[in-house]
């Protein structure tokens, strides 16, 4: 998927009016979907059989953008506070996907002489919607 956009979103309305402001883009995203497998083997067959499980979620940012200071402190404030935010992937501007997620971990840092960049981990709440 060539060309594709992971933008993180902080509502910065409220829980009743909701309004969604991109505050930072990745650089470098890995996204993954897990089912845990449920054993359903009997005694009957030594062949283990499985059924689908709980699925899972998690978005990591090797190299968050987050282009101003207010949209770092909207990002900071909703991880502190315990809120979701919202990520959207989209491909050549069109929505693909998106997902209530919670953040897990957000981590600064500031090299001398360079760009300053952010790490952040999310665990997506429920399913990805498109």
């Amino acid at each position: 998927m060539n060309g594709a956009d992971v933008l993180i979103l902080v509502n910065t309305g409220t829980p009743l009016i909701p309004n969604y402001e991109a505050v930072g883009s990745q650089r470098d995203c890995t996204i993954v979907e897990n089912t845990a497998n449920r054993d359903s083997s009997s005694k009957d067959s030594r062949a283990q059989r499985v059924d689908p499980g709980r699925y899972s979620s998690t978005i990591t940012l090797e190299a968050l953008y987050i282009p101003t200071d207010n949209g770092y402190e909207a990002l900071l404030a909703a991880m502190r506070d315990g809120e979701k935010i919202l990520i959207r992937v989209e491909q050549e501007g069109t929505e693909i996907e998106e997902a209530d997620a919670v953040i897990n971990t957000l981590t600064k840092n500031h090299p001398d002489q360079e760009t300053s960049t952010f790490t952040a981990d999310f665990t997506v709440d429920g399913f990805w919607t498109v």
